[in-house]
């Protein structure tokens, strides 16, 4: 019981992120209804594209990453492809990981930008270096801080009911902009290999393990959208159409919330909050990339080369956050839909509709990110 609790702390926490600043932000197009759709259907592509991955370690009998699954049942063009994509993906999601804390911590400890990414980075080192029973448990406290963090931000911040949240008319323009968004805040299907072997290749705690841990996530981002767009509306309309019109930053977003709260600490729990969202994605990112480089390098070579790359980007790229998560959903495509797809059919394994809409979902937020960068 207690490694499957500990596996869905992981799937959480790995879920709940860079998504909770961004989504509400790109939700005000849609409306909160529109949203929670979409969101709802997410749980059950991010779940079952999850298993896809889960059902090529089950093929394979031992817990093993997308980039090794892709070289053993593939070859060498579809290894390359896969471990580009995976690579590229999980150092981009990390150097806007380390970008956001070392942000964070600055503006509360004013320690200055390149302190805070060299404490990202040894702090991160220390974390991969406990054993996996500590660092479970760790994780897992991290998590429930972050629930509790998570809803205390909801029930302080005021919602009187008043304003007007919906959508309106919704342009096509604002759905192509949210499905990249929404498919990477559910970006989970790197841990797939680390729960397989956590739980013992036993399918039906690890399918559990995925529907909870993706499940709890998404009913979070619909509160937590609901509860920041009923805000703004309900206390400053303009703030809401400059929001509506991209005019808002997320330092605004977070301090315009702050303002609007019924007491003054919940600018700490805000603090807090995108601190501990950050912190448990960067783990769940960082194990899932550890586990792929140890079948290619030492492990002592791995860990400290998952911490340092994101290190040395951040201190010689400036402004890495948004540049990255523009191009991160197309790129995790690969080896999240298209990969899996591909390696299940080759096997001759028979495809289930789930599969096929996977697959179907990954072509579409292709498009929708091709449209938006041409």
């Amino acid at each position: 019981m207690k490694k499957l609790v500990h596996s869905i702390c992981l799937i959480f926490g790995t879920c709940v992120g860079a998504g909770l600043v961004a989504l509400p932000m790109l939700a005000v197009h849609l409306g909160i209804s529109l949203s929670a759709i979409i969101i709802a259907a997410m749980v059950y592509i991010a779940w079952r594209s999850s298993m896809m991955t889960v059902d090529l370690n089950a093929l394979h009998q031992s817990p093993s990453s997308i980039v090794q699954l892709s070289e053993v049942y593939s070859g060498k063009k579809a290894f390359g492809i896969t471990m580009a994509s995976f690579y590229l993906l999980s150092f981009s999601l990390l150097t806007v990981y380390f970008s956001c804390v070392s942000d964070t911590v600055n503006t509360v400890c004013h320690l200055g930008q390149t302190t805070g990414i060299l404490i990202c980075g040894l702090g991160l080192l220390g974390l991969l270096s406990l054993k996996t029973r500590v660092f479970s448990q760790l994780n897992t406290i991290f998590v429930g801080l972050l629930m509790v963090v998570i809803a205390v931000a909801i029930l302080q911040t005021r919602t009187d009911g008043h304003g007007m949240v919906a959508g309106g008319s919704v342009k096509f323009n604002d759905l192509l902009a949210f499905f990249p968004v929404i498919f990477t805040s559910f970006g989970v299907q790197n841990v797939c290999h680390t729960v397989y072997g956590y739980l013992d290749g036993n399918k039906r705690k690890i399918s559990l393990a995925f529907f909870i841990g993706i499940l709890v996530p998404a009913m979070v981002y619909i509160a937590w959208i609901a509860c920041v767009l009923h805000t703004i509306a309900t206390n400053d309309a303009a703030f809401y159409q400059r929001l509506q019109a991209h005019e808002v930053s997320v330092g605004e977003l977070i301090g315009f919330l702050c303002d609007c709260s019924h007491y003054k600490s919940l600018g700490l729990f805000l603090k807090l909050l995108t601190l501990l969202a950050i912190i448990t994605s960067a783990v769940g990112i960082a194990i899932g990339l550890l586990q792929s480089m140890k079948e290619l390098l030492s492990e002592n070579v791995s860990r400290l080369l998952v911490c340092i790359v994101p290190v040395v980007i951040n201190l010689t790229i400036p402004n890495v956050f948004l540049k990255i998560l523009s191009f991160g959903g197309m790129v995790a495509t690969i080896f999240v839909f298209f990969m899996p797809y591909y390696l299940l059919k080759k096997q001759g394994q028979k495809l289930t509709v789930g599969e096929h809409v996977c697959f179907l979902f990954g072509v579409i937020v292709v498009l929708c990110e091709l449209k938006q960068l041409f």
